[in-house]
């Protein structure tokens, strides 16, 4: 559990170095306020719309899909606080900058 914590650990300073802020803890405030975030960008939105989103192409962006897709697996075991952040995160990321396919 422990080498999990220091893998989120390093995810959340590669992350910082690309630029994308992500928060350290998770509080029942900071999820509530990030799960609106992401139902309000999704407001609107149809499946169909959904699967019709570009191909992300940024390369920083993937790399920071790719960072959060580990963080996730990560969270699982050793920060469930932080679960829900890294999948809303994602799902923001994704309405902005395209499909990742990692």
């Amino acid at each position: 559990r422990e080498r999990m914590k220091e893998a989120i650990s390093t995810c959340l300073y590669v992350l910082a170095k690309l630029g994308l802020q992500f928060p350290e803890s998770a509080g029942e405030l900071t999820t509530l306020r990030s799960l609106i975030k992401t139902k309000m960008r999704l407001r609107g939105k149809t499946d169909e719309r959904l699967k019709q989103l570009p191909k992300m192409e940024d390369k920083s962006k993937i790399a920071g899909m790719r960072i959060l897709s580990v963080m996730l697996s990560c969270c699982y075991y050793a920060r469930q606080d932080l679960l829900p952040l890294v999948i809303f995160h994602m799902v923001r990321c994704s309405l902005k900058y395209g499909i990742s396919h990692i």
